[in-house]
């Protein structure tokens, strides 16, 4: 597994999609969820893993 060294919580499977670290959720899931209007809470309670900061790590990966 790759990992993208500016962002240690994001990890890439072999399918070369970005992934949670540590999980095998990919970050488009949380982007998609997001843009289908589920907020940050809901991912939380989802993703019970996952903080608040993590999300906005993914972000900010995602728009670059």
């Amino acid at each position: 597994m790759l990992c993208i060294p500016v962002f240690q919580s994001i990890q890439r499977f072999a399918t070369g999609q970005a992934c949670i670290k540590g999980t095998r959720i990919p970050v488009h899931q949380i982007i998609h969820m997001l843009a289908n209007e589920d907020t940050i809470e809901e991912l939380l309670d989802e993703y019970p893993s996952l903080e608040r900061k993590d999300i906005l790590t993914y972000l900010d990966y995602a728009a670059s």
